[in-house]
């Protein structure tokens, strides 16, 4: 989300009124400005300050982080609101109406000292620092693309979602996940959030929401996966890095490398043809071209036995494809007539996901199957069409 720039002295005229249609935004950027005028500067702080912006027509439940920073002679007032990700930069604040600095200097502003002095005294919590490395997508990476984020263990998995957005400057409105363990593995833990465009009126929150880190029991060195869009299927291998006690925040540290930009022109086209070709009735005509699974996860061979972990890390949709492409050429002589290419394929994918799950009646069918003299690929055959009379 881009950050909105605001030239605070634009909102006030010279007798000292504000400018005419400006209340609303004045009030608002008015309070940030007041809060930040008499915090520390170099960092950001939590407010009171609610968020304005209403999605879907609801309030944002959202608070303001701001701060004041000052460097080469710029002396700027950000914010951000780490629910939907609001955010914004203040210039030429000193000396309106809004900063309170001369008065804290004179110490008018005592209330204003206390509450901060209640803030500064709130309980700590754990913060973890998680290493984020972006490590696959739908496009070739130039190298490392690294960032370092800091949370607090009292935010919730979907307010991580937004503080890695903010990292990688994405919009938050496409659906998510993180997942604790191998995608194949039956005890992974996963959850799935939705972005904040989808989330329709009165719909209940995603489990994303509701689910708070400190739940996780994240500890030093573990590491965990998030899924960013699951229609490009930007992967990243997140790490926790340090976990102690400090006052919670959520922020961004570092950042290496340039972040891919996950909107450029083609990547929807480029996608939805590889799932589906230009048509999607050419999967059911057989048509595969446009298809290129293998480019991606390597040819399937019926002669060879699939690694395991390789096939069930694919969707069944994936699987599907791959056996469509192996069968889309010339086939050999030996080979049975394939009336439905369809739903061959489907006799190889429900055979071969069977016999990479373990299932060890299969596998001693299959290698009698090939000890009586057929190649593996015939026996596939003969095992799906045991597999699909059981399921009749």
């Amino acid at each position: 989300m881009a950050d909105h720039r605001t030239d605070m002295s634009s909102l006030e005229k010279a007798d000292g009124s504000l400018a005419s249609g400006k209340g609303s935004i004045a009030r608002f950027l008015g309070q940030i400005v007041s809060a930040a005028s008499v915090l520390p500067s170099g960092s950001m702080h939590a407010s009171p300050v609610r968020c304005r912006r209403r999605p879907k027509r609801r309030p944002c439940a959202g608070h303001i982080e701001l701060g004041r920073f000052e460097s080469d002679g710029a002396n700027e007032v950000r914010y951000r609101c780490a629910v939907c990700g609001d955010k914004g930069v203040i210039d030429n604040w000193r000396d309106t109406r809004w900063d309170l600095g001369p008065e804290m200097k004179r110490g008018d502003v005592i209330s204003l000292s206390l509450a901060r002095a209640r803030r500064d005294a709130a309980p700590r919590t754990r913060v973890l620092t998680l290493a984020c490395d972006l490590i696959d997508g739908p496009i070739a990476l130039d190298g490392p693309v690294l960032r370092r984020v800091r949370i607090g263990s009292d935010h919730s998995l979907h307010q991580l979602h937004l503080l890695l957005c903010e990292a990688y400057e994405r919009d938050a409105d496409e659906p998510y996940e993180f997942m604790f363990g191998a995608p194949y593995e039956i005890d992974a833990r996963r959850f799935t959030g939705i972005g904040d465009a989808d989330v329709e009126e009165g719909e209940p929150l995603c489990e994303t929401h509701q689910v708070r880190v400190h739940e996780l029991g994240l500890e030093k060195n573990q590491v965990f996966g998030y899924l960013y869009d699951f229609d490009a299927e930007w992967v990243h291998r997140l790490t926790v890095v340090d976990a102690r006690e400090d006052k919670s925040c959520a922020t961004v540290v570092e950042r290496v490398g340039q972040a891919p930009d996950v909107y450029a022109e083609g990547d929807g086209e480029w996608i939805e043809t590889l799932v589906w070709g230009e048509d999607e009735d050419d999967l059911l005509d057989g048509d595969v071209s446009d298809c290129p699974m293998s480019e991606l996860y390597g040819p399937y061979v019926a002669d060879s036995q699939p690694d395991p972990d390789w096939w069930l890390a694919m969707e069944d949709l994936e699987r599907l494809l791959l056996v469509l492409e192996a069968h889309s050429g010339e086939l050999p002589t030996s080979h049975p007539p394939a009336t439905s290419l369809l739903l061959h394929s489907v006799v190889h994918e429900m055979a071969e996901t069977q016999l990479a799950n373990g299932d060890d009646k299969l596998q001693g069918r299959l290698d009698k199957l090939v000890g009586d003299g057929l190649s593996r690929h015939e026996a596939i055959h003969a095992l799906g069409r045991e597999l699909l009379r059981d399921q009749l």
